[in-house]
């Protein structure tokens, strides 16, 4: 999915767990495109301090996580307080089709 000024496609559905089932490619370029989100969003600095964050991969995957978060609770802000619950917010968006159901 994208959001906002994302130009990568982010396979959410495969959003498992903490690190999600990503081929490496897929990792690349969920990476690739934090690294350009964040020089255009230098807010989510933040991040670094995240204990989840090992290395600068984690970092950018990150950054992309969260400027997805924050695009989706800015567009449907019906679901702020699910927010702490991404796979919740993405499988209830209108123009989302579940692959769980």
């Amino acid at each position: 999915m994208k959001f906002g000024e994302m130009k990568y496609d982010v396979p959410f559905e495969k959003f498992k767990g903490a690190g999600g089932e990503f081929t490496f490619f897929e990792k690349f370029k969920i990476q690739q495109e934090g690294k350009r989100l964040y020089k255009i969003h230098p807010e989510y600095n933040y991040l670094k301090e995240d204990p989840w964050v090992k290395e600068e991969g984690d970092f950018y995957k990150s950054v992309t996580y969260a400027y997805m978060v924050d695009q989706i609770i800015k567009n449907y802000p019906q679901y702020k307080k699910e927010y702490k619950n991404a796979d919740y917010i993405i499988y209830h968006l209108p123009q989302y089709e579940n692959p769980l159901k």
